[in-house]
């Protein structure tokens, strides 16, 4: 028996992607009407076949009609979401010449995610990083590769940044990570320095440190290879965290700005491959502060003030699919309800609207204790 939101979309579905422009023209000769004299216009319209109930809503494989992609679906997703009276409807990708439509009737993401939830979530494999709730009822697990943050003051940023952080504990501890943290603003890192194994500040050590670690990525380059990618048995992942990212990239000094981008530079294309990953954070998206966020593996926009910087960070168009630009700005008034929101944008171009946590000076601190992360 189908829920009631399901009957509610399925009864309103020819309606929907009539409004939505996705359908097909056939045309029947030898009758009038007003669209087309001697015509009558009839149209097909998308089949869908219904896959189990998912936690937000109904989940529908449909058909990608000819003449149609799959893009074409993602951008009309806000008007299907309107005509079915839902808060999203989400595209993914599915098998040849069909998509998924995940209808999500029920906000998972309204609500505040803390550290209790991420530590309820981590458990098992230590390697497995799960950082921020999706709107689907599910975890998005840190993919262990270069990962761009960058989102407007008060976005809940800094929470996106801990919640990598405190995921990499369990393994830091068992010797498989080797967590380090630049902080030229010596704002954020400069607070829970126990977290890193080494934490650095000023321009000149972070300097130093990024050429420390392009000195053992090509160490590891000259190494013999086992296995096309990075195991840990060839060693620990290096996992370098860049709070400010455009301190460094802006810096006076020309020689040490030159040397740093270039360092940055050879670690975000090639560290994936040898055990090394960058986590970038800025509040700007131009390409002057933050380098080519192309040589990014995955892309976090939590809010920001526009489309156009949007765009810059998942790419031209995408702020109509992931409208981060439309979060409303996190305060003490609305009691930050909106703080750790962002979209996520995958290694295969893939937009996943989440939630980070929110973690306290408590949270940090009890990492200080070794049976926090055992």
């Amino acid at each position: 028996m189908q829920d009631p939101l399901t009957r509610r979309v399925l009864s309103s579905w020819r309606r929907a992607f009539d409004a939505a422009k996705i359908r097909v023209e056939l045309p029947v000769a030898g009758r009038r009407s007003r669209d087309r004299v001697g015509q009558t216009i009839r149209w097909t319209y998308p089949r869908c076949s219904e896959l189990p109930l998912g936690p937000t809503g109904p989940v529908l494989l449909t058909e990608i009609l000819d003449g149609f992609t799959a893009d074409d679906y993602r951008r009309s997703a806000a008007i299907l979401a309107t005509v079915w009276r839902v808060s999203r409807v989400v595209v993914e990708p599915a098998e040849a010449g069909h998509v998924i439509l995940r209808v999500i009737g029920r906000d998972l993401l309204r609500d505040p995610i803390t550290h209790a939830d991420l530590v309820r979530v981590r458990t098992g494999d230590p390697l497995r990083v799960p950082c921020a709730r999706t709107e689907t009822g599910d975890w998005w697990e840190w993919p262990y590769s270069s990962t761009l943050l960058v989102g407007a003051s008060g976005s809940g940023k800094s929470g996106a940044v801990w919640s990598i952080v405190t995921g990499l504990q369990a393994a830091r501890r068992r010797g498989e990570v080797v967590l380090v943290g630049c902080d030229p603003k010596a704002i954020e890192i400069r607070t829970a320095p126990w977290l890193f194994d080494l934490a650095v500040y000023e321009l000149d050590e972070i300097g130093d440190l990024l050429e420390a670690v392009a000195q053992e990525l090509q160490r590891r380059l000259r190494a013999p290879a086992t296995a096309r990618s990075w195991t840990l048995d060839r060693g620990p992942l290096i996992a370098v965290v860049i709070d400010e990212l455009p301190a460094i990239l802006t810096d006076r000094v020309r020689t040490r700005r030159e040397a740093a981008q270039q360092n940055l530079d050879v670690l975000l294309r090639m560290g994936r491959s040898f055990g090394i990953a960058v986590v970038g954070a800025s509040q700007a998206p131009q390409k002057d502060v933050i380098g080519d966020r192309t040589n990014y593996v995955s892309r976090v926009c939590l809010r920001l003030p526009n489309a156009r910087e949007v765009d810059l960070v998942l790419g031209e168009g995408q702020s109509t699919v992931a409208p981060a630009h439309m979060i409303p700005p996190a305060h003490a008034a609305n009691g930050y309800a909106t703080a750790g929101l962002a979209w996520v944008q995958d290694e295969t171009g893939h937009l996943i609207r989440v939630r980070f946590a929110h973690l306290t000076d408590a949270d940090r601190e009890a990492y200080r204790r070794p049976s926090a992360v055992a």
